[in-house]
């Protein structure tokens, strides 16, 4: 037989795993409130070696994602909000493989309000290892960015602010 000790102890443990879910929108309850932002750290140092190949200029910005290996050169300091205008945000993306025939497919995923960002990029580039992209994001905050190319992934986050004013906006 169980004790009622037991039996309150493993009902609260229930309750709190059910809290906890429903809190990240797992249950069907109320929305969870969105996290903060934590963008990816921007980096301005060397970059890593397995990046060497594309060329990119010595003191480019650049992002690593966390999965797969690739790196995202940032050209336009920081990313900007520029709905159904002229796409600047330039991304050169590396990846840590030869890319064979796959596309690099990129998914970028804004909380609220929710919007989705898909941008397919065919390997067209010259190197091997290279996809350059123009993203368009429709509004200021923070992107979660999903990158796949063939098997492989990564991702990351992305904060883009509604105005230019200086790289400390994007994070890093």
């Amino acid at each position: 037989m169980v004790s009622p000790r037991k039996s309150l102890a493993a009902l609260g443990g229930f309750a709190l795993a059910a809290g906890a879910a429903a809190a990240a929108g797992h249950l069907g309850g109320a929305a969870a409130r969105p996290a903060a932002c934590v963008p990816t750290k921007v980096l301005r140092t060397n970059p890593p070696l397995w990046t060497r190949g594309a060329r990119v200029p010595a003191g480019t910005p650049f992002v690593v994602g966390s999965g797969s290996r690739v790196a995202g050169f940032l050209f336009v300091p920081p990313h900007v909000s520029n709905p159904g205008r002229n796409p600047h945000n330039k991304i050169l993306w590396v990846i840590g493989r030869p890319r064979r025939a796959d596309s690099l497919s990129i998914v970028a995923r804004h909380g609220s309000p929710r919007a989705t960002v898909r941008v397919v990029r065919k390997p067209d580039s010259s190197s091997g290892a290279i996809y350059p992209s123009t993203i368009d994001f429709p509004y200021a905050g923070c992107w979660a960015v999903s990158l796949r190319w063939g098997s492989d992934s990564a991702t990351l986050m992305l904060r883009v602010t509604a105005t230019v004013r200086s790289w400390s906006q994007v994070g890093g």
